[in-house]
């Protein structure tokens, strides 16, 4: 990374070096050249300054380097030694006058800079535009202008470093600057970073106002705000309105979906043997909720049970009132704990209601997020020796690190060792799974939505995707990341998928030839599965049962089980399963089933009967391989 820095360093000032070299080059040989040529009676401090003095005139074109002076000084020409100095001099005359050039075209470049850098904004094309001055703003500009290999205009207070292909413009107060707007004209992105949360959400909103077109990313810190900044400014908006393409990314969200997609919690348990998933979160801020987020909507599966998560916290009152007035539905559905304690430090009470936790089902990965009193690094590895002590785990322990704490990278899918330390949630990973360096932002949501419109489109929700409400978005993105959990409840091995790959932004590929649902039991098995995700989705955008629908209030009556569910909604569920036939694509490199999921499970009559009432024909979907 230093030799790196070191080359853009040396890129970014070529010119600047360049001349440079030039005037030493020049001076040195004029200087030599002179001091030899000059009369013998010319000696000391008179000798220098005359050769010092000519040696300048190399640099404004003196009559001295033409031949016409040489003889007023009385240097005879013929003379071989002579010659070969008046070369050496000629060679000095060129670069005396490349550098004099240079130095003429560099200033005039200075004097010149703001009326080309304007003119220099106006015609980038298919860049990214970043405001902030934040270190996540910088790292993406970093890694879009070295991945993508793309230019970016970069909106800054002040340029604390010059990345290749960065063009760095002076931060306007508002972004009604005409130098803002044309920076924006044909931008292939808008990504906004600010010093505080409260900006970033003001800019990030006027900004997709001004560019509707454009898709704009916000980033922030907090997961719950980054899903609720539309919900304050939506409104019915008209048949013709364009809407936005803004989309807002927790940063902390992005951390925990990397390291749930990487190392699925659901493939740690079933690895581990266990019956259901059991996470440990010592430190709850924000990547800790986020990581909860994320667990119920991508670590779904039908074949373990519902998930357990507990919290080690200092604060842990505190914070599970938080917890549960931001999701007020989410402890009736999910075994959720807080204990309070430090998790460097876990004391004898806090240990004893560990153990009782651990006694119901044994841990399936630990996460240290926060350090309350000490960096995660130290956190995680006083957890690893107590836990090695006194027998409380075996799982691996993750450490939030957005420099990799120096643990090497571990392959997505990978067997840990007993309490093995591992790091998460990197800066490229962040990036990746923000999808900040999609080439098509939420291409995959797009997508799963045109299929909606296509074949159950009713409701507020059939409209195109730059109208829709960014909660019928989110549905879209989340149902997209349950893919794999969903292929992985089929039978089939995923490690193909996420092994040393980031967030996929392509559908997933299944190999030629296999049957995605093998009878009517496997079909509907997924079909519950889906019911699971979407009250999970429900309930983590803060909805609760209620006996009737009230978007204020957020009460939903479907937030039951599936066998539960009226008949037309449980239709409904089933022939959305049915569309994951459309949505995977098959291949000779793509993914098969697992040999331990190589027989289906015995079909019962009445989920064929479940899939006649829907209007799916098995023979048409279950016994057909996928197209």
């Amino acid at each position: 990374m230093a030799l790196r820095r070191f080359i853009i360093t040396i890129r970014n000032h070529s010119i600047g070096i360049a001349l440079l070299i030039g005037t030493i080059v020049t001076f040195a040989l004029a200087f030599s050249a002179w001091n030899a040529l000059l009369p013998d009676s010319m000696t000391g401090w008179e000798r220098l300054s005359q050769a010092a003095y000519l040696s300048l005139r190399a640099f404004v074109f003196g009559d001295e380097y033409a031949g016409i002076g040489l003889q007023a000084l009385g240097i005879a020409e013929a003379d071989g030694t002579s010659t070969a100095l008046q070369s050496q001099l000629h060679i000095a005359r060129w670069t005396g006058a490349f550098v004099a050039l240079g130095a003429i075209l560099k200033a005039a470049l200075t004097v010149f800079r703001e009326p080309l850098i304007r003119v220099q904004a106006i015609m980038r094309a298919g860049h990214a535009v970043v405001f902030g001055d934040s270190l996540i703003a910088r790292k993406f500009a970093e890694d879009w202008a070295t991945i993508r290999k793309r230019a970016v205009t970069h909106h800054a207070h002040e340029a604390e470093h010059k990345w290749d292909g960065v063009l760095t413009l002076p931060r306007n107060a508002r972004l009604n600057a005409r130098l803002t707007l044309n920076s924006l004209r044909w931008a292939d992105r808008i990504v906004i970073s600010e010093s505080s949360e409260a900006a970033t959400i003001e800019t990030a909103l006027e900004a997709a106002r001004q560019r509707p077109g454009t898709p704009t990313f916000a980033i922030v810190r907090d997961p719950w705000l980054a899903e609720h900044v539309h919900h304050a400014i939506e409104h019915k908006g008209e048949a013709g309105e364009q809407g936005d393409l803004l989309i807002t990314v927790s940063e902390h969200s992005a951390s925990a979906r990397a390291v749930l997609h990487r190392h699925p919690a659901y493939l740690l348990a079933e690895r581990a043997g266990h019956g259901r998933v059991h996470i440990l979160i010592a430190g709850f801020g924000g990547l800790g909720e986020a990581l909860v987020r994320d667990l119920l909507h991508t670590n779904l599966v039908s074949f373990l049970d519902r998930p357990m998560i507990t919290v080690l916290d200092l604060q842990a009152p505190k914070k599970s009132k938080t917890f549960a007035l931001r999701y007020p539905g989410l402890a009736d559905h999910y075994d959720i704990s807080f204990i309070e304690c430090d998790a460097a430090a876990v004391d004898e009470a806090a240990c004893t209601r560990l153990v009782e936790r651990l006694e119901r089902a044994p841990l399936t990965a630990a996460y240290v997020t926060t350090g309350e009193q000490a960096p995660p690094l130290a956190v995680a590895l006083a957890l690893q020796e107590q836990a090695r002590r006194q027998g409380l785990f075996e799982a691996p322990i993750f450490i939030a690190a957005r420099d990799g704490a120096g643990l090497p990278v571990r392959p997505g899918g990978a067997d840990f060792q007993p309490c093995e330390l591992a790091a998460f949630g990197s800066w490229s990973e962040i990036n990746s799974a923000g999808g900040l360096l999609d080439r098509e932002p939420d291409q995959l949501a797009r997508e799963v939505h045109e299929t909606y419109l296509k074949f159950e489109a009713a409701g507020e929700a059939s409209v195109p995707w730059p109208r829709l409400k960014e909660r019928f978005r989110n549905s879209n993105r989340r149902a997209v990341a349950h893919t794999h959990a969903k292929l992985a409840s089929l039978g089939f091995d995923i490690s193909p998928l996420i092994r040393n790959r980031p967030i996929a932004t392509t559908r997933p590929v299944v190999a030629t030839g296999e049957t995605l649902f093998r009878n009517a039991t496997e079909f509907m098995n997924i079909a519950r599965l889906e019911h699971e995700r979407w009250n999970a989705d429900r309930l983590v955008d803060g909805w609760r049962y209620g006996p009737t629908r009230d978007d204020l209030k957020r009460t939903h009556p479907n937030l039951v089980s599936f066998d539960e569910l009226p008949p037309d909604i449980a239709a409904y569920d089933i022939r959305l399963v049915a569309r994951l036939a459309d949505w995977v694509r098959t291949g000779k490199d793509g993914i098969m089933r697992s040999a331990r999921f190589s027989t289906p499970p015995p079909e019962r009559g009445e989920d064929r009967e479940a899939l006649k009432a829907a209007g799916i024909d098995m023979d048409e979907i279950g016994n057909c391989s996928v197209v």
